[in-house]
């Protein structure tokens, strides 16, 4: 067995689709130490190693809709103040612009719940009806769903992306 190891590790991937279908724009993971066999491939961590990812906002905005409902679309996202601001078109009886305006929050390390602030529709603040879309798709992330081990530190939303920083957790070896 072909093995390669690496004293430091900086990895950078642009673009990455996670399975739930959004579309990261940018991941970076440092890492102290690296393993890797050719056949069959496997790579491994020494140690937990920082990693951060960064979402945009045409990201988020062609993630919405593709995941919304038909009576939703033309979104247009932006991202400032730790705050989402997120413009749609709903089909009632006829179409009506809106504007919500949602946080995001890190739960337990390992989810990523969109919150509610605001929303405006025809000058009406319809709560219910967002919060019942939200309840629906909450959490947004979940770290389970990753084929590693990740801890969700912390997130931050400026200057037009969501940024997030996490550890990715060497898998753990049982004693044997």
């Amino acid at each position: 067995m072909e093995r390669i190891q690496a004293d430091a590790v900086s990895i950078g991937v642009l673009r990455l689709t996670l399975p739930n279908g959004l579309r990261v724009d940018e991941v970076h993971l440092e890492a102290a130490s690296l393993s890797a066999v050719r056949d069959p491939l496997s790579v491994e961590l020494g140690a937990p190693a920082p990693l951060t990812a960064k979402v945009g906002e045409r990201s988020v905005a062609d993630f919405l809709e593709a995941k919304s409902p038909g009576n939703i679309r033309h979104f247009e996202v932006a991202i400032q103040e730790g705050k989402i601001f997120i413009k749609a078109t709903v089909r009632m009886l006829f179409e009506v612009r809106g504007l919500i305006v949602c946080r995001l929050e890190v739960v337990e390390g390992r989810q990523i719940f969109v919150r509610f602030v605001e929303a405006q529709f025809l000058g009406v603040n319809p709560k219910q009806l967002v919060q019942a879309q939200l309840d629906q798709v909450n959490p947004i992330l979940d770290a389970k769903d990753f084929p590693v081990s990740v801890e969700l530190v912390s997130l931050a939303l400026e200057d037009g992306f969501v940024t997030l920083a996490g550890t990715l957790a060497p898998p753990s070896r049982a004693a044997g």
